[in-house]
């Protein structure tokens, strides 16, 4: 990190805002000696502004302990010149203190932090190593990412309905958003998701199903998921893997492990910011599903099926609480819809996207 880091100040980029522990001294004076407008966090505030400030020969620096990271006042002193920071971080801790001082951040995956403790945390970028992060560095300064959304649950739970109504809130904010769905969102995804559902392909083996929806997936996420990400838009997707791993790892009792490992090269990583979890029983949620419109191939498997696709969908909410937006659908709409909004843009807002 310290080396990526005296390159990018070395070219003469804007600044950069690295975390550093309380016993990196020697590798902190060395990028200080060298450094533009730069914030630096470390744990002994006192003994930073004493050693490190008085040493930057001059150079704009400010010093902020962890606890500061909450400030974006310090932040902004550090960058009084207009430079542009971002956070370089290898635990959990160092990418929540960039979300709160209002700045993008980097995770590195070759540090002290558990790579679910740093996708948890939600940062900006993610460096699985040094070469990775100098080519990032170098290569320009991250802008924001966007933030994707991800709306889950049974067929007949009304995602649809809650889908627009989360489209609309987010659109009078401001945000620009990208709404898809799953299988589908783009030409290619679209004609598999034709297939799969058609009720005259009742004959399609479960591991058939299974990878022609990681092979819808990974089109989909890179013609439509990742670059709309990339341009810092909203996307708002009608189901993404968790419906696998509750369809066919739950429903066709294909198991979590084998769904997860077919969708591993069709997503890449990329993982939804946030899921909202409609949770409305099997029985209620096909109830509502048979008398809307005709059923589909997948919606028409006995109740058993959809039994086990709602256990596996509650076993996904646990799992992954900390993304999983859980909301009681069995409610009116407006109820619903005043739950998702009310967790959503606090849970952005902890983001740094709110």
């Amino acid at each position: 990190t310290y080396t990526a880091a005296l390159h990018l100040m070395r070219t003469g980029a804007a600044g950069v805002l690295v975390g550093f522990g309380g016993g990196s001294g020697h590798t902190t004076r060395s990028v200080l000696g060298v450094a533009v407008p730069m914030a630096s966090a470390i744990g002994d505030v006192a003994a930073a502004r004493r050693d490190y400030l008085d040493e930057s020969g001059g150079r704009y620096v400010h010093v902020i302990a962890d606890g500061g990271m909450t400030s974006s006042g310090d932040i902004a002193k550090s960058l009084a010149c207009g430079a542009d920071a971002v956070m370089i971080g290898d635990r959990g801790s160092d990418i929540e203190g960039a979300h709160q001082a209002g700045v993008d951040s980097i995770a590195v995956g070759y540090g002290f932090g558990e790579a679910d403790e740093l996708q948890s945390a939600q940062p900006t970028h993610i460096a699985p190593t040094v070469d990775a992060l100098s080519a990032m560095l170098l290569g320009f300064v991250p802008k924001r990412h966007g933030y994707f959304i991800t709306m889950e649950g049974l067929d007949g739970c009304g995602k649809t309905t809650q889908s627009d109504a989360v489209e609309k809130a987010l659109r009078d904010r401001g945000y620009t958003v990208r709404r898809s769905r799953e299988p589908g969102g783009c030409p290619i995804s679209e004609k598999i998701r034709t297939l799969l559902l058609d009720v005259a392909n009742t004959g399609m083996d479960d591991i058939t199903e299974a990878m022609l929806y990681a092979a819808a997936r990974a089109q989909h996420v890179r013609q439509v998921i990742l670059p709309a990400l990339q341009e810092g838009d909203v996307v708002l997707c009608d189901r993404f893997v968790d419906s696998s791993v509750a369809f066919q790892g739950g429903g066709r009792e294909l198991g979590v492990a084998l769904i997860e490992q077919i969708n591993a090269p069709a997503i890449e990583g990329c993982l939804p910011d946030a899921t909202i979890y409609l949770r409305l029983d099997h029985e209620t949620a096909l109830k509502r599903r048979a008398n809307a419109s005709a059923l589909d191939r997948i919606e028409q498997e006995k109740a058993a099926f959809h039994a086990r696709v709602e256990a596996a969908y509650e076993e996904l909410a646990v799992r992954h609480a900390q993304r999983f937006i859980c909301v009681d659908a069995a409610r009116k709409p407006k109820e619903i819809t005043d739950d998702i909004l009310q967790a959503l843009f606090t849970r952005m807002q902890t983001a740094g996207v709110a």
